[in-house]
């Protein structure tokens, strides 16, 4: 519903269920050569687009981390993190949380 104009039907979810699987980038990349090119046209689309893409990536790096890190007795919360930073300065827990 943000872009009325683009979607007019309001049925172009990328969530939606597919019979095939669709990645993000794949379907971005379909709407911006759209025939009648309006979604590359859009003012504002194309930064929602890549804001989504983003934050997807972003979403799948933060979970690789967590895997990988949660049980090498690595905190697990904010406060346990916040503890283990200030009481043990160990610039490997800094450079694996970055």
């Amino acid at each position: 519903m943000a872009f009325p104009t683009l979607f007019l039907t309001g049925a172009a979810l990328p969530n939606q269920e597919r019979m095939k699987v669709v990645q993000l980038h794949e379907y971005a990349l379909h709407l911006i050569r759209y025939y009648d090119n309006r979604f590359g046209k859009h003012p504002r689309f194309r930064y929602y687009i890549y804001n989504l893409m983003m934050q997807h990536r972003s979403q799948a790096t933060t979970s690789i981390f967590v895997k990988k890190n949660i049980t090498d007795n690595f905190p697990i919360s904010i406060k346990d993190l916040n503890i283990r930073l200030e009481q043990f300065p160990d610039e490997q827990l800094a450079e694996q949380v970055m």
